[in-house]
């Protein structure tokens, strides 16, 4: 199947329209810090996130990045830098003999879930609708199913990301083994910018459930 080409995201400095809708809707809550990146640049493509990390350096500016944007002190929208938004990152690819599958950081987990369900198989997403894997990945990854499968971050084997002069590069266990013991928690301080997560996935269990306990306030 021949794709067709994507188009270059959005690059937005702060006296351009359209600029202040977009750090807006960079955090998820309404409360937004009183915080300017001097661009924000919505990536549809790897290739916009080399781009961006590369003028940042060229300008001399630190980046920050964000894919679901539920950090609740929006840590990702600073004064002076440049905001790489990757939400709209969202491919994926399952390999089910070999029990694998990629994601890009903007895709939520609830929905990589139901995909990989249809499958038989299942990932240790967050448990609340909305979250995207990449923070929440570069965070540890803690959920409802940590104590049967650990942090949903012990389940990636590697990652693709753009690195601090713009290139591209790949992290595993044989690879830039410290990159990828990094993003295990590193959270927002990590030394680059995920474009990929390379995952293990599990056979879907026999049952999913939830269960709410209610007690009265006396207690």
């Amino acid at each position: 199947m021949v794709h067709p080409p994507v188009p270059p995201g959005r690059s937005l400095e702060r006296s351009d329209p359209g600029y202040e809708a977009a750090r807006r809707a960079a955090v998820w809550r309404t409360n937004v810090p009183a915080r300017f990146p001097v661009r924000i640049v919505q990536a549809n493509s790897i290739d916009d996130v080399t781009a961006a990390v590369r003028g940042a350096k060229a300008a001399g500016r630190k980046v920050s990045v964000r894919s679901g944007g539920h950090s609740w002190s929006g840590n990702h929208v600073r004064d002076d830098g440049v905001l790489i938004d990757v939400s709209r990152l969202q491919s994926f690819t399952v390999d089910d003999a070999a029990m694998t599958a990629t994601a890009e950081p903007g895709i939520g987990g609830s929905v990589l879930l139901a995909e990989l369900m249809k499958r038989g198989l299942f990932f240790p997403v967050g448990h609340c609708r909305g979250v995207c894997i990449g923070g929440y990945l570069l965070q540890g990854g803690f959920g409802w199913n940590g104590r049967v499968l650990g942090p949903a971050c012990a389940s990636v084997s590697g990652i693709d990301y753009v690195d601090a002069e713009g290139d591209l590069r790949h992290a595993s266990e044989t690879e830039n083994a410290e990159m990828l013991w990094a993003a295990r928690g590193a959270g927002p301080d990590f030394f680059g910018v995920v474009v990929r997560f390379h995952l293990r996935v599990y056979r879907k269990p026999g049952f999913v459930g939830t269960s709410v306990l209610q007690y009265p306030v006396e207690r």
